[in-house]
């Protein structure tokens, strides 16, 4: 299966930046979402409203941080 839609998400400590690309990796759009339940929640409205409801497997998603289990 082909990706259809690529997001970056650079992890920050209050807010998040998220970067969608299109299958041809065309930015299509860029957003900022808050570090709290309510962020994640309006993050995942949007990752759908974005990526045209897409399937879970036709979206790559890339996670930037500098600290946490898998960096320290």
């Amino acid at each position: 299966m082909e990706l259809q839609w690529y997001v970056g998400v650079d992890r920050e400590k209050a807010e998040h930046s998220v970067c969608f690309l299109n299958t041809t990796g065309v930015h299509v759009a860029e957003r900022k979402t808050s570090h709290t339940g309510i962020g994640f929640a309006e993050l995942t409205t949007r990752l759908s409203e974005q990526t045209n409801q897409a399937e879970a497997a036709n979206i790559g998603v890339a996670l930037e941080t500098s600290s946490g289990p898998v960096v320290d």
